[in-house]
């Protein structure tokens, strides 16, 4: 997930390898879903989806785009932050408040159980 300094956000693919040459001031990316940050708390929201078109383009119901035609451009020094980003984990662990489950079960239960 690559988050810019207007608060956009794009999670996609890099189109081209990883270059750390000085010269190399903008990366390109297909992406697969992208939105905004909100002011204050930085909560993201998604507001395009772009595997929906990707999928209509590959059963030829869009013949006359190519999904390279989605590449986004962007500077290096707009990014503020990149990670990896995996939409299981995230709307499976970290929004779901997730407890590790002998951490759930009260303390006593536990102490019976390893007898």
């Amino acid at each position: 997930m690559l988050t810019l300094s207007n608060g956009k956000v794009y999670i996609g693919w890099s189109i081209d390898p990883p270059d750390l040459s000085p010269n190399n001031d903008y990366i390109r990316i297909l992406p697969s879903v992208s939105g905004y940050r909100e002011q204050g708390t930085h909560a993201v929201n998604f507001t395009t989806h772009y595997m929906e078109v990707y999928d209509q383009i590959a059963e030829d119901m869009l013949d006359s785009f190519d999904a390279h035609d989605f590449v986004v451009v962007i500077r290096a020094d707009e990014i503020l932050h990149a990670s990896l980003y995996s939409n299981l984990v995230s709307t499976g662990i970290f929004n779901q408040g997730y407890v590790r489950p002998e951490q759930n079960e009260p303390e006593q239960d536990r102490l019976e159980q390893e007898d």
